[in-house]
């Protein structure tokens, strides 16, 4: 034996320990349990379906305000997995003990679980408080869903060894139920389904993900209302992000501050598995620290960089591409060119913006997949580039901003929008079993080994993710159920599916609106350069006061920049009378039209502060010294409406950087901004209906463009207000007070982690750790029994499991242990271990025979 090679010893001493495990996992009984990897698969897919259509029903079924007038009712409240107190639910059953379960010892074969009810978890964030009062959301879907219950209890024989349903706002509800540990202040183990590898595979889908993050200096020194640094925030949401990927994804992560650089140079993505995922997140962790200036366009340079190397080296899923932006500065650029005592035009904005369009061309010319950007903004940053980057070219290239101000506690709660956005991409999946997704193997959270879950997307009418339903299947029954476990994951993947977004622009637009903002219009820049408001002379304020509409005229070319008194003359010599000024928008509706025709880089507006002036939108003619609208005949009108401005209110004295007031191209709300009046920059031009005879020598062959004249099918980025009502909701009920919120039974008094945990045989591992070991109670089997055939039988065959792989790692050890205490020489030298590249037989730990970690390869590590 010993003259046999390496390769070959590792291959059959893995292959007699697999045969053993087979043995050992072998069923008993028939049904789908005891048929074949078919049958057990059938069955897996057709339990979550049907859990999935019973947890739709109960979230908007008719029947839904019953359900919540009844929660707190006597026998109708829930078991929350944190607390204390569980009546009479919790039994002994036989179930592998785990250091997750709490229980433990050679003779340990059944631990306790709830096996009439499943329990509740809800995300950090939402925790329940002293008296059991819990968030609106969390009270309304832990209600709703106690109907689950039965369906949990009837198909509790397919469901082996978890079935459960994880909701967008973190409540899952489990089945059997099991209470959760706590640590050792008190506070509950945390779980959140939303980061869970079966969700991800079910809600999102295959993705190609890059994400880029700012570690300038400024993101150390500026406070989050939570109190921690930008950089802080930043961080954890790189954790979270990576966290919320499944194995279908691939990944790679930017930092940013002068310059930029991959956090692992590949100059490719990786696979977004759960160990490449740990190192990614342990690395982001350990280098993101805040130095240096701020360069966006090397950092999203780098970004495109990856998505075109990766394409071409097939590290991709080839589905949907997105770039997350995670910033909470401003580039350099701005404070050179657009500051207060900048005198030239501004075009950082649309420099990169520019760069960033060529790029998506680039890549949807190679394959048809453009990129979705998000951005995470925090701190209060400006969001000029960001919206215009998520706002601007083709419909299907388009994204959101996530304004992050205060997490509460929970990043991935705060950025939600962003989940949502990308969650619908399986909005139209139908709940039946042929539909059913299977996420990567992962080691579960409740201790019972290596898992696969089939799991199934759940949708409002309005295409929302309500949640994710799942049915857990153990590897081990795999195992036996096909030649290899690997042969059996690569039948799951293969029911993998890609399914991009495709939004609608209205429908985008609905999700940008609770988050930073709708987008301005996108117009036809290139064909025309006059724009007439909708409506004309209907008391919306974009009228000449005279019975005639008006027409915007953009000069938008960095060439044609002018101070604002030099842009207004200018304006002024547009037509006979003098009566053209710089554009105005007096009402929201004029306000929503002219966003759309102003320039990407901040453009003259006709408002400015009276000298001496206090808040804006002051009453009568501007008498206050507010900002007021420079209408025609020295005529001024008062900026009654404030939406622009950011936060919707006027800058007071002392606050910005001039009198006069400039806008972009992001959208209405924020894009106002006080800037010098001497500072030269690009201006909008109005003309008064009655100087239609100067139109054609001002418009030339393009005339005017009517603004919202378009179906809306055909517009891109539509006022929200065109878009067609979304689909209506679940029944409206009536409000509960916030008093009444307490959806779970009484939480009991904080206590011992160990009491009615642990059954005859078991040793309380939460107590022994601790020096303090302590026998479980009552009798094995549900009802308190003694170890039943089936929990022996399991004992004694873990041993011999264990004996078999002690006895393999022993023989594929040997040699190793031979050049450790053999005689010298080159041949019996200790020698590390090398970390193998893909598809090699001589995989391995790197290491020497000391334990430390030697000769690590960064490219044999990520290449995988």
């Amino acid at each position: 034996m010993t003259g046999m090679a390496a390769p070959r010893r590792r291959r059959l001493a893995a292959a007699v320990a697999a045969a053993v495990l087979a043995a050992a996992t072998t069923p008993t009984g028939g049904g789908a349990q005891g048929g074949g990897l078919t049958t057990l698969l059938d069955t897996k897919r057709e339990v979550t379906a049907r859990l999935a259509r019973a947890a739709r029903a109960a979230l908007l079924g008719n029947d839904r305000c019953a359900s919540l007038a009844t929660c707190a009712s006597s026998g109708g409240c829930s078991y929350a997995a944190c607390g204390w107190e569980f009546d009479d639910t919790l039994r002994c059953t036989p179930r592998a003990a785990s250091p997750q379960s709490g229980c433990g010892g050679d003779g340990c074969g059944a631990i306790k679980i709830a096996n009439r009810t499943g329990f509740v978890r809800v995300a950090a964030g939402t925790e329940l408080s002293t008296d059991g009062l819990v968030p609106l959301a969390v009270y309304q879907e832990t209600c709703l869903l106690r109907s689950l219950d039965a369906l949990f209890v009837r198909q509790a024989a397919d469901t082996v060894p978890w079935a459960y349903f994880g909701t967008a706002n973190g409540v899952h509800r489990i089945y059997p139920g099991v209470r959760r540990t706590h640590l050792d202040d008190g506070t509950c183990r945390p779980y959140d389904p939303r980061l869970r590898p079966w969700y991800a595979s079910a809600a999102s889908g295959p993705l190609d993900v890059a994400i880029v993050v700012d570690r300038s200096a400024a993101m150390g020194t500026t406070v989050t209302p939570g109190g921690r640094s930008v950089m802080e925030a930043a961080s954890a949401a790189v954790d979270g992000l990576l966290g919320t990927l499944d194995w279908s994804s691939y990944v790679g992560v930017v930092r940013y501050n002068d310059a930029a650089e991959e956090l692992v140079s590949l100059n490719r993505f990786v696979q977004a598995t759960r160990e490449k995922v740990g190192l990614l997140q342990s690395e982001a962790a350990s280098s993101l620290s805040p130095a240096g200036g701020v360069n966006v366009s090397a950092a999203l340079g780098t970004a495109f960089d990856l998505f075109e190397r990766s394409a071409a080296a097939k590290r991709s899923s080839g589905c949907t591409r997105v770039l997350f932006w995670l910033t909470g500065t401003n580039d350099d650029c701005y404070a050179r060119e657009c500051g207060p005592d900048a005198r030239g035009p501004c075009t950082c904005t649309s420099t990169v913006v520019d760069e960033v369009r060529r790029r998506q061309a680039a890549l949807v010319a190679a394959d048809g997949i453009p990129v979705t950007i998000i951005v995470l903004s925090f701190g209060g940053a400006s969001d000029a580039l960001a919206r215009q980057l998520t706002c601007g070219g083709a419909v299907d290239a388009q994204g959101l901003v996530v304004p992050i101000e205060d997490d509460g506690g929970n990043l991935v709660t705060a950025m939600a929008p962003a989940y949502r956005w990308l969650s619908t991409a399986r909005r139209r999946t139908p709940l039946a079993a042929g539909s059913v997704f299977f996420s990567e193997s992962y080691e579960d959270d409740g201790g019972f080994g290596v898992l696969t879950t089939a799991a199934l997307p759940v949708y409002d009418n309005a295409g929302a993710l309500l949640g994710v339903a799942g049915v857990d299947i153990p590897l081990a029954e795999l195992r036996r159920r096909s030649p290899s476990a690997e042969d059996a994951v690569a039948e799951l993947s293969a029911v993998g599916t890609c399914s991009r977004p495709g939004l609608t622009s209205c429908e985008q637009q609905a999700l940008r609106a609770p988050a930073a903002g709708v987008c301005a219009q996108q117009l036809p820049h290139a064909l025309s350069r006059c724009f007439s408001p909708p409506g004309g002379n209907n008391g919306n304020g974009t009228d000449n006061d005279d019975g005639g509409g008006v027409v915007w005229v953009t000069h938008l070319d960095p060439a044609d920049a002018l101070p604002a008194a030099a842009a207004a003359a200018a304006c002024a010599r547009l037509t006979p009378d003098g009566s053209g000024r710089l554009a105005t928008g007096r009402s929201a509706a004029a306000a929503v039209a002219l966003a759309g025709v102003l320039g990407v880089d901040r453009t003259w507006v006709g408002a400015f502060r009276r000298a001496g002036g206090g808040g804006g939108g002051g009453g009568g003619d501007g008498g206050d010294g507010g900002y007021v609208w420079v209408l025609g005949g020295n005529r001024t009108a008062p900026v009654t409406y404030t939406g622009g401005w950011p936060r919707g209110e006027a800058p007071r004295p002392g606050e910005g950087a001039g009198d006069c007031v400039t806008a972009d191209r992001r959208g209405v709300g924020g894009a106002w901004a006080p800037t010098p009046c001497t500072t030269a920059a690009v201006y909008v031009c109005e003309l008064p209906g009655g100087a239609a005879a100067a139109l054609p020598s001002v418009c030339g062959d393009g005339g005017v463009t009517v603004i919202g004249d378009a179906p809306v099918a055909q517009t891109v980025n539509p006022p929200v207000a065109r878009c067609p009502v979304a689909a209506a909701g679940p029944p409206t009920c009536a409000a509960v007070p916030e008093r009444q919120r307490r959806p779970f039974c009484p939480l009991g008094a904080p206590g011992d982690d160990c009491a009615d945990r642990c059954c005859a045989g078991c040793t309380c591992t939460l107590a022994s750790s601790k020096g303090d070991p302590r026998e479980g109670g009552g009798g094995g089997g549900e009802e308190g029994g003694g170890l039943g055939p089936a929990a022996i039988a399991g004992v004694v065959v873990g041993g011999l499991v264990g004996a078999a792989i002690v006895a393999a790692l022993g023989w594929f050890l040997m040699p190793w242990i031979r050049r450790c205490v053999g005689g010298g020489g080159a041949d019996n030298a200790a020698k590390p271990l090398s970390i193998a590249s893909e598809g090699s037989a001589e995989g391995g730990v790197s290491g020497g025979m000391d334990g430390e970690p030697r000769g690590v390869s960064v490219p044999d590590t990520w290449d995988t």
